[in-house]
């Protein structure tokens, strides 16, 4: 699977709300930085649908 610049930047954003994550005292930090990690894992979810029923109608 080819990763491209956006992969790559999601990636890095998970991570960096990961380790807030896990630095963090305040609960509402915490569940801010959880529903940031996932809300990215659905959008990348929903992107890779996307592509796949674009190609499906296309081909």
């Amino acid at each position: 699977m080819k990763l491209s610049v956006w992969d790559f930047l999601s990636i890095g954003v998970a991570v960096a709300f990961f380790i807030v994550f896990l630095i963090s005292k305040e609960q509402a930090t915490k569940d801010f930085c959880l529903t940031m990690i996932i809300g990215l894992g659905a959008a990348a979810q929903l992107e890779r649908r996307m592509k796949d029923e674009k190609n499906i109608f296309k081909g």
